[in-house]
């Protein structure tokens, strides 16, 4: 396998955790905004502006991995970002709070323990040779990046759809006067007796 490969591979993986992990969080800021004061470790003042901030930051990340925009720069922030994820799994870890991490958002809730720090250090692992060879090595022909765009966009497009309709559906479901129980699917929500 040749190193372009390899770099483009791994702009792929990357792209694709910091992307799932940005829509996540877009998907419900409140949610990450809760998780973030849970953690403790940044000022009260500062959660409101990040929690809404950073999911896009995360994703436009994502996105220029893909398009190889800027590719020292986005190497280097990946770096930093999956260095900033290990470091506060590594305080909550040490400090015993038992917050979920905030990774990815609703979509899979995880509790910070030892695999999730292991994870952790090996998306540093994996960021660090990435930008060892962003460094070092070309990438591949545009044409492997044009693929990986498309699909990239196609997916974003599929996961705010279904971001959006859930959205509208628990609106109208709102507005009906039913209220969906935690964890429950559509069909079982009960109504809501206030």
């Amino acid at each position: 396998m040749g190193m372009p490969l390899l770099r483009f591979l791994l702009d792929c993986y990357l792209a694709l955790v910091l992307g799932i992990s940005g829509m996540a969080k877009i998907d419900r800021p409140r949610l990450f905004a809760v998780t973030l004061r849970r953690h403790g470790i940044l000022p009260g003042w500062s959660i409101d502006p990040v929690s809404r901030v950073f999911p896009w930051v995360e994703a436009l990340v994502a996105y220029a991995l893909i398009a190889n925009v800027v590719p020292m720069f986005i190497a280097i922030a990946t770096l930093v970002f999956f260095g900033g994820f290990l470091a506060i799994e590594g305080i909550l870890v040490v400090t015993k709070r038992t917050a979920d991490c905030g990774c990815y958002g609703d979509a899979h809730r995880q509790q910070v323990d030892g695999t999730s720090v292991a994870t952790s250090m090996l998306l540093v692992v994996f960021a660090a040779v990435h930008l060892r060879l962003v460094a070092h090595e070309g990438s591949v022909d545009w044409q492997w990046r044009l693929v990986a765009g498309i699909a990239f966009v196609i997916a974003g497009l599929w996961l705010v759809q279904r971001s959006v309709t859930r959205h509208r559906m628990s609106h109208r479901l709102a507005q009906s006067g039913w209220q969906s129980a935690p964890g429950l699917p559509q069909e079982k929500y009960t109504p809501h007796t206030p």
